[in-house]
């Protein structure tokens, strides 16, 4: 993957953009901007053991669950995972 190519998930609908990739980066940051629609459709559980997340929220809002914690953030907060 490069910078400027996307991805979509059929079965969600989520569209990603590439706008840092690792090779770019020398393995330090991979930076996606993602578009997801609103659904009930649920990503399975899973876990990035070696990454650290962060989201900031352009617009709209983000519901998760993890461990200890569900709920939402809102436009215009971010979080680290």
């Amino acid at each position: 993957m490069k910078k400027g190519d996307k991805i979509e998930n059929a079965r969600t609908g989520q569209r990603m953009i590439f706008l840092q990739t690792a090779a770019e980066t020398n393995g330090a940051l991979l930076q996606i901007e993602c578009f997801s629609p609103v659904t009930t459709t649920k990503e399975p559980a899973h876990i990035h053991p070696l990454q650290e997340n962060r989201f900031e929220i352009l617009s709209g809002d983000l519901c998760f669950s993890m461990n200890w914690f569900s709920g939402c953030f809102y436009y215009a907060r971010g979080v680290s995972l």
